[in-house]
């Protein structure tokens, strides 16, 4: 036991020895958090001999779960089976397997996610009579999260609408309610409203696992949100032996949900707590962190703490005036090139962080003109791939046959000649006798009320997922997919689509690949366990690693670690984001979020604003960000002179640029400050490009 604590300072040794009642440890960025309770559940087993089963350690990430499972482990030396560590949607998700037939459910319930949930709100919204196309499902879906995540039920709310907006929300909330019941379905924000539902009226089951948790440990204790906040109460009621970390400075998901005044209320909950403060910084140079700390302390209400380190290092903190945003793409790049030249540098040490996604667009046309891989962390999901989710709706109606989302998008996938019209006769009978959609294909079939050209394809249908749910009992996962893929023809299928396909099939592939990692990996290997598994997945969860320089928004950094870092686009507008300048509440998030980036840095931060930037065509001036004025910065840069093409075009001419290759002159504008072409290239149509700096050659012909 001696040696590992001789890893830890005296600040984080004593949060990991205290464990006589709560304790809530204020750890500022790059402090070891993550390590404390590492330590400390180590600490529970080895020294205290505490069962692993009696320990709850709830993460924000299914990422950061498994590391610290791992690390816990190579600390004693031992498997830790039994122990409860996850994201507190994968937690609730356990206890929901087990226990959520009391709430009238079965346990074999499908986890929508986003893209499937915005789905069923449409669905909803058409049922409650109202036009999706005025009425977005994804701000209907963001209000319904909102008032699900201060557990209240659509019943509830029906009676507290104040306006009409909330009266429409109410209508479509009690639809959405309705059809995920008929689904046995469930999204995220159910699983924690429906445990915390759960352990509120049934004492027996709550006594259980309030008496099961004997030391509860959580992580980004900042970021909980109500219903969180609600769980943690009542599984700790019993030992009241609970330790909570987070950094007040670090709260930036307000937008999800969380309330930074929770981890002060706290001590209100418990006045008996012990208060830590972790202050010494292991990530980045003083330098730096004076200029977190300088910016934070603008902020009125927080802990009070001031990141120390012993590292230092020249230079380490840069601002960058450029002309445009062209220029600070430029200038961004070239400093990648320079940095990695003279120290040595890989790709991946690098990160450039923006405010809003749409930023990013600049930067990755500069790193591909330069050949510098890339990677946007943020993008399009590996699993929202119309392949992979085609074979997760099969995978998920063998597991729960009451699932109509999953049956119907595979009903005609692949193509088997299915009409509107019979698909409406099944739609009709579920109406008709409250059957699920499979049941009532069932029903069609056994009573022989199909006919014409579809029946013989629905029997085949019907009688495929029949034999597919019979295989699931006998086959292993990978081979219950692989048994999907070979009986529908799905490879062919996808193939069929041309270049594409191929793609598609080497996804479907990796997600096979998925399956055996997953397999080897995990205690429950079952077609329940894997969907579950699944639906908690996030893009932090599968960013792979690799060469690459790393593109994404500052709430998504948070976390994460890089050697150099640039943060872009510090104006007016963007950080602060113009939403926020009416409110000093939301001021002061956007303030954290800066200090947020500027922490990522492990030995430089960058930082860049442009005075124009081309809004809807035309260049506008921009105002430098008031942060910018709230921290000291010894070092500036002023833009380069504007490199100014060379060549002379006009109208009908051929020109290859060297992104966009081939295309020919449609029209030129010279008079403006910005003179700008508009190009017409074969590969990607017409671009708007600004002449002082395109990379431009013309051909001849």
């Amino acid at each position: 036991m001696k040696d590992f604590l001789e890893d830890l300072n005296e600040r984080q040794k004593e949060a990991v020895l205290y464990n006589e009642g709560p304790l809530l440890v204020f750890a500022g960025a790059g402090s070891g958090k993550t390590k404390v309770i590492t330590y400390k559940i180590a600490y529970l087993i080895e020294k205290m001999q505490i069962p692993p089963s009696r320990i709850l350690a709830v993460t924000f990430t299914n990422k950061a779960a498994n590391e610290m499972k791992e690390r816990v482990e190579k600390l004693i030396g031992a498997n830790i089976r039994g122990l409860w560590i996850g994201t507190f949607h994968s937690i609730c998700a356990r206890v929901l397997r087990r226990e959520i037939p009391v709430l009238g459910y079965e346990k074999n319930f499908t986890i929508l996610d986003e893209e499937d949930a915005i789905r069923v709100i449409k669905e909803a919204t058409k049922e409650a009579d109202f036009d999706p196309k005025y009425f977005n499902p994804k701000k209907i879906k963001n209000h319904i999260s909102a008032i699900k995540r201060k557990l209240i039920t659509a019943k509830e709310f029906s009676g507290m609408s104040h306006d009409y907006f909330e009266s429409v929300v109410s209508s479509i909330y009690k639809r959405y309610e309705k059809i995920l019941k008929e689904n046995n379905a469930l999204d995220f924000d159910d699983l924690i409203m429906l445990t915390v539902r759960l352990l509120k009226t049934h004492q027996d089951i709550a006594f259980y696992y309030k008496d099961k948790f004997k030391y509860i440990l959580v992580d980004e204790y900042q970021d909980v949100n109500r219903s969180q906040y609600e769980l943690l109460k009542i599984f700790a009621e019993n030992h009241r032996k609970i330790t909570v970390v987070g950094d007040d400075d670090q709260s930036i998901y307000s937008f999800r949900g969380a309330e930074s005044d929770l981890i002060f209320k706290f001590q209100d909950d418990y006045p008996d707590a012990k208060i830590i403060k972790l202050e010494q910084n292991y990530r980045s140079p003083q330098e730096i962190l004076d200029v977190a700390n300088e910016l934070i302390s603008h902020n009125p209400v927080r802990s009070g703490k001031t990141l120390f380190s012993d590292k230092h290092l020249r230079d380490a903190v840069r601002l960058y005036e450029a002309a445009d945003q062209i220029d600070e793409a430029r200038f961004v790049v070239k400093k990648i090139k320079e940095i990695r030249k003279q120290e040595g540098k890989r790709f991946s040490d690098f990160a450039i962080l923006y405010r809003m996604n749409f930023q990013s667009r600049t930067f990755e046309e500069y790193l591909i003109e330069e050949g510098i891989p890339y990677r946007i962390i943020g993008g399009v999901r590996f699993y929202s791939r119309a392949e992979i989710k085609d074979i997760m709706a099969y995978l998920s109606v063998i597991n729960n046959p009451r699932d109509d989302l999953s049956f119907k998008r595979i009903i005609n996938v692949p193509p088997r000649k299915i009409g509107p019209a019979t698909l409406k006769k099944i739609q009709d009978t579920k109406n008709e006798t409250g059957l699920t959609l499979y049941e009532s294909l069932k029903y069609l079939i056994e009573n022989d009320k199909l006919s014409g050209s579809g029946a013989k394809n629905l029997k085949a249908f019907y009688e495929l997922i029949k034999e597919l749910k019979e295989d699931a009992k006998m086959l292993s996962l990978r081979q219950l997919t692989e048994e999907i893929i070979s009986k529908t023809g799905y490879y062919k299928y996808l193939m069929s689509k041309g270049i594409e396909g191929e793609g598609r099939v080497e996804n479907v592939k990796e997600f096979i690949n998925m399956i055996s990692e997953f397999m080897k990996e995990s205690e429950d290997t079952s077609l329940t366990a894997f969907l579950t598994h699944l639906s908690l997945i996030t893009d932090m969860d599968t960013a792979k690693d690799g060469n690459r320089v790393t593109l994404m928004t500052l709430h998504t950094a948070k976390g994460l670690e890089f050697p150099v870092v640039f943060i872009v686009g510090l104006e007016e507008g963007f950080l602060p984001h113009y939403r926020a300048f009416e409110s000093s509440k939301e001021l002061e998030e956007e303030r954290r979020l800066f200090y947020v980036g500027i922490t990522r840095a492990k030995e430089k931060v960058f930082f860049t604003y442009a005075h124009r930037r081309n809004k809807y065509g035309v260049y506008a001036p921009t105002q430098p960000s008031r942060f910018i004025s709230e921290i000291s910065l010894e070092n500036e840069e002023i833009n380069e002179e504007p490199y100014e093409t060379e060549i002379r075009i006009n109208v009908g001419d051929k020109v290859l640029h060297r992104v966009f290759g081939v295309g020919k002159v449609y029209e030129i504008n010279t008079d403006r400050e910005a003179p700008y072409a508009v190009i017409d290239f074969i590969k990607v149509g017409k671009k708007k490009l600004d002449l002082r700096y395109a990379p431009l050659e013309k051909l001849g012909g």
